[in-house]
Protein backbone atom coordinates (compact mmCIF):
# COMPACT_ATOMS: atom_id res chain seq x y z
CA UNK A 1 0.00 0.00 0.00
CA UNK A 2 2.99 2.29 1.20
CA UNK A 3 4.55 1.74 -2.59
CA UNK A 4 0.84 2.54 -4.27
CA UNK A 5 0.83 6.09 -2.21
CA UNK A 6 4.53 6.47 -3.52
CA UNK A 7 3.63 5.94 -7.05
CA UNK A 8 0.43 7.56 -7.14
CA UNK A 9 2.32 10.65 -5.79
CA UNK A 10 4.91 10.78 -8.29
CA UNK A 11 2.47 10.54 -10.66
CA UNK A 12 0.71 13.64 -9.30
CA UNK A 13 4.07 15.48 -9.16
CA UNK A 14 4.70 14.80 -12.63
CA UNK A 15 1.00 15.83 -13.71
CA UNK A 16 1.37 19.28 -11.83
CA UNK A 17 4.78 20.14 -13.19
CA UNK A 18 3.40 19.49 -16.87
CA UNK A 19 1.64 21.93 -18.54
CA UNK A 20 -1.46 22.52 -20.68
CA UNK A 21 -5.22 21.25 -20.70
CA UNK A 22 -4.35 17.45 -20.95
CA UNK A 23 -3.09 17.68 -17.94
CA UNK A 24 -5.36 18.96 -15.95
CA UNK A 25 -7.75 16.31 -17.19
CA UNK A 26 -5.06 13.83 -16.24
CA UNK A 27 -5.04 15.25 -12.73
CA UNK A 28 -8.57 15.72 -12.50
CA UNK A 29 -8.91 11.54 -13.08
CA UNK A 30 -6.01 10.97 -10.82
CA UNK A 31 -7.78 12.12 -7.87
CA UNK A 32 -10.95 10.26 -9.22
CA UNK A 33 -8.53 7.26 -9.21
CA UNK A 34 -7.52 8.03 -5.39
CA UNK A 35 -10.90 8.46 -4.07
CA UNK A 36 -12.15 5.84 -5.16
CA UNK A 37 -9.39 3.42 -4.58
CA UNK A 38 -9.18 5.02 -0.70
CA UNK A 39 -12.61 4.39 -0.45
CA UNK A 40 -12.29 0.65 -1.37
CA UNK A 41 -9.77 0.14 1.21
CA UNK A 42 -11.59 1.52 3.96
CA UNK A 43 -14.81 -0.75 3.39
CA UNK A 44 -12.73 -3.98 2.75
CA UNK A 45 -10.78 -3.00 6.09
CA UNK A 46 -14.24 -2.81 7.61
CA UNK A 47 -15.30 -6.01 6.69
CA UNK A 48 -11.52 -7.62 5.99
CA UNK A 49 -12.07 -10.27 9.52
CA UNK A 50 -15.65 -11.14 7.80
CA UNK A 51 -14.62 -11.95 4.88
CA UNK A 52 -13.82 -15.37 3.82
CA UNK A 53 -13.30 -17.72 0.72
CA UNK A 54 -17.11 -18.19 0.32
CA UNK A 55 -18.06 -14.87 0.07
CA UNK A 56 -19.99 -13.22 -2.53
CA UNK A 57 -18.61 -10.13 -4.01
CA UNK A 58 -19.39 -7.73 -6.49
CA UNK A 59 -18.19 -5.25 -8.68
CA UNK A 60 -19.37 -2.35 -10.58
CA UNK A 61 -16.72 -0.92 -13.27
CA UNK A 62 -17.93 1.86 -14.89
CA UNK A 63 -16.13 3.98 -17.97
CA UNK A 64 -17.16 7.43 -19.49
CA UNK A 65 -15.00 7.94 -22.66
CA UNK A 66 -17.74 9.77 -24.98
CA UNK A 67 -16.30 13.40 -26.25
CA UNK A 68 -18.37 16.33 -24.91
CA UNK A 69 -16.91 19.12 -26.93
CA UNK A 70 -19.51 21.74 -25.62
CA UNK A 71 -17.96 21.41 -22.48
CA UNK A 72 -14.36 20.50 -23.53
CA UNK A 73 -13.91 16.91 -22.46
CA UNK A 74 -11.97 15.13 -25.43
CA UNK A 75 -12.56 11.48 -26.22
CA UNK A 76 -10.61 8.84 -24.18
CA UNK A 77 -9.37 6.37 -25.85
CA UNK A 78 -9.24 2.54 -24.36
CA UNK A 79 -11.21 3.01 -21.33
CA UNK A 80 -13.30 -0.08 -22.73
CA UNK A 81 -10.08 -1.88 -22.40
CA UNK A 82 -9.07 -0.66 -19.00
CA UNK A 83 -12.48 -1.87 -17.84
CA UNK A 84 -12.30 -5.36 -19.93
CA UNK A 85 -8.43 -5.75 -17.95
CA UNK A 86 -10.01 -4.76 -14.58
CA UNK A 87 -13.08 -7.22 -15.52
CA UNK A 88 -10.85 -9.94 -15.81
CA UNK A 89 -8.58 -8.92 -13.16
CA UNK A 90 -11.67 -9.26 -10.76
CA UNK A 91 -12.69 -12.17 -11.88
CA UNK A 92 -10.00 -13.99 -11.32
CA UNK A 93 -10.43 -12.67 -7.66
CA UNK A 94 -14.01 -14.24 -7.41
CA UNK A 95 -15.88 -10.93 -8.38
CA UNK A 96 -19.26 -11.15 -9.81
CA UNK A 97 -18.75 -8.06 -12.33
CA UNK A 98 -21.11 -5.20 -13.69
CA UNK A 99 -20.01 -2.89 -16.15
CA UNK A 100 -21.37 0.14 -17.82
CA UNK A 101 -20.02 1.77 -20.64
CA UNK A 102 -20.80 5.65 -21.18
CA UNK A 103 -24.05 5.75 -18.60
CA UNK A 104 -26.11 8.63 -18.12
CA UNK A 105 -26.22 9.76 -14.58
CA UNK A 106 -29.76 7.87 -13.93
CA UNK A 107 -28.74 4.72 -14.98
CA UNK A 108 -25.26 4.58 -13.63
CA UNK A 109 -26.38 6.10 -9.66
CA UNK A 110 -29.62 3.79 -9.91
CA UNK A 111 -26.83 0.83 -10.50
CA UNK A 112 -24.87 1.89 -8.11
CA UNK A 113 -27.54 1.96 -5.74
CA UNK A 114 -29.16 -1.24 -6.54
CA UNK A 115 -25.63 -3.22 -5.94
CA UNK A 116 -24.58 -1.47 -2.82
CA UNK A 117 -27.60 -2.11 -1.00
CA UNK A 118 -27.67 -6.27 -1.89
CA UNK A 119 -27.53 -7.64 1.59
CA UNK A 120 -26.15 -10.70 0.04
CA UNK A 121 -23.17 -9.13 -1.14
CA UNK A 122 -19.78 -9.67 1.38
CA UNK A 123 -17.74 -7.42 -0.68
CA UNK A 124 -18.59 -4.46 -3.25
CA UNK A 125 -15.94 -3.01 -5.48
CA UNK A 126 -16.94 0.29 -7.45
CA UNK A 127 -14.61 1.41 -10.51
CA UNK A 128 -14.79 4.54 -12.15
CA UNK A 129 -12.73 5.26 -15.41
CA UNK A 130 -13.40 8.14 -17.30
CA UNK A 131 -14.26 11.93 -17.30
CA UNK A 132 -14.06 13.82 -13.83
CA UNK A 133 -14.21 17.46 -12.57
CA UNK A 134 -13.61 19.73 -9.95
CA UNK A 135 -15.26 23.07 -9.12
CA UNK A 136 -13.00 24.13 -6.37
CA UNK A 137 -14.57 22.85 -3.37
CA UNK A 138 -15.92 19.08 -4.65
CA UNK A 139 -15.29 16.52 -6.98
CA UNK A 140 -17.52 15.13 -9.68
CA UNK A 141 -17.59 12.13 -11.68
CA UNK A 142 -18.96 12.97 -15.22
CA UNK A 143 -21.26 10.16 -17.42
CA UNK A 144 -22.60 10.97 -20.34
CA UNK A 145 -24.61 14.54 -20.58
CA UNK A 146 -27.60 15.13 -22.01
CA UNK A 147 -27.70 18.57 -24.70
CA UNK A 148 -29.17 20.53 -22.50
CA UNK A 149 -26.74 20.03 -19.37
CA UNK A 150 -24.25 20.61 -21.95
CA UNK A 151 -25.29 24.03 -23.83
CA UNK A 152 -25.83 25.26 -20.16
CA UNK A 153 -22.53 24.27 -19.09
CA UNK A 154 -21.20 26.20 -22.49
CA UNK A 155 -23.51 29.24 -21.99
CA UNK A 156 -22.20 29.81 -18.55
CA UNK A 157 -18.96 29.74 -19.60
CA UNK A 158 -19.66 31.83 -22.34
CA UNK A 159 -20.54 34.39 -20.01
CA UNK A 160 -17.60 34.30 -18.03
CA UNK A 161 -18.97 32.12 -15.41
CA UNK A 162 -18.14 29.18 -14.01
CA UNK A 163 -20.18 26.43 -16.00
CA UNK A 164 -20.89 24.53 -12.39
CA UNK A 165 -23.31 27.78 -12.14
CA UNK A 166 -25.36 25.69 -14.37
CA UNK A 167 -28.10 23.85 -12.70
CA UNK A 168 -28.62 21.57 -15.49
CA UNK A 169 -25.09 20.64 -15.13
CA UNK A 170 -24.80 19.87 -11.74
CA UNK A 171 -27.52 18.18 -11.40
CA UNK A 172 -26.52 15.28 -13.98
CA UNK A 173 -23.06 14.69 -12.63
CA UNK A 174 -22.16 12.46 -9.48
CA UNK A 175 -20.61 14.47 -7.13
CA UNK A 176 -17.82 12.70 -4.24
CA UNK A 177 -20.20 13.35 -1.71
CA UNK A 178 -23.16 11.63 -3.17
CA UNK A 179 -20.57 8.86 -4.50
CA UNK A 180 -19.17 8.40 -0.49
CA UNK A 181 -23.50 8.55 0.78
CA UNK A 182 -24.00 5.50 -1.73
CA UNK A 183 -20.92 3.57 -0.67
CA UNK A 184 -21.77 4.09 3.03
CA UNK A 185 -25.05 2.40 2.05
CA UNK A 186 -22.99 -0.75 1.36
CA UNK A 187 -21.00 -0.10 4.63
CA UNK A 188 -24.70 0.39 6.47
CA UNK A 189 -26.29 -2.62 5.01
CA UNK A 190 -23.29 -4.96 6.02
CA UNK A 191 -23.49 -4.43 9.47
Amino acid sequence: FKRFCRTIWSMKNDLVYAQGYRSQILLTALKTVVLTVVMLLSITAVFADQVNKNSIKQALLIGVSEENALIGLPFIPAIDRDLARMKRLLEKQGYQVVTMMNPGRQMAVNKLEELAVMSAIDEFLFYYSGHSADDGNMGFLVPVLSAQASNAARQAADNGQSPFTAKQLTDELISSSELHNLLRLSLANKQ
